[in-house]
């Protein structure tokens, strides 16, 4: 499993949970949040860091009390999880639009072992251009109205 997040500015760092049977909120807590707030967030938005606001999936180790807590506790706005978008596939921009080119990247590629594919995903991930990040962001619009027109209904087959 992995973790990875987009903002107009740039992209996180890929992260890779270790496999375990559960995700836990103290696994999230020194695997996700810490590297994002210590790294990702100054590299991101140098000297702006408390302007981030979180969005993340409605994933139980994501929306525990601890977590929110630690957000709180590190000065980290969180997207509540009632104001996320529905738990449809196509209703966030990592959903619809930066996970499949990610994919697509990836599948090019070819790796002998499971440090070469870290290796790989790591590289495939931070090659997405950040001029592509911002289209699929400025779509998120667009891709909520036509989900709205279709009843909730998937719409990855109209995107393609």
């Amino acid at each position: 499993m992995f973790i990875a997040g987009i903002s107009f500015r740039g992209l996180t760092a890929i992260r890779f949970i270790p496999p375990t049977p559960k995700i836990t909120a103290d696994l999230c807590i020194q695997n996700v949040l810490e590297p994002l707030v210590q790294k990702d967030f100054p590299r991101v938005y140098p000297g702006e860091e408390r302007k981030v606001a979180l969005h993340q999936d409605s994933a139980p180790a994501h929306t525990s009390k601890k977590i929110c807590q630690r957000l709180a506790s590190r000065g980290v706005r969180n997207i509540p999880k009632g104001m996320w978008p529905s738990n449809l596939p196509d209703s966030t921009s990592m959903d619809f639009g930066t996970n499949g080119i990610f994919k697509r990247i990836l599948y090019q590629k070819y790796a002998a072992s499971i440090r070469g594919l870290l290796t790989v995903a790591r590289r495939s991930f931070s090659s997405i251009s950040i001029t592509l990040i911002c289209q699929i962001l400025f779509s998120w619009r667009y891709c909520v109205e036509l989900m709205a027109e279709k009843k909730g209904f998937q719409i990855e087959q109209i995107l393609e």
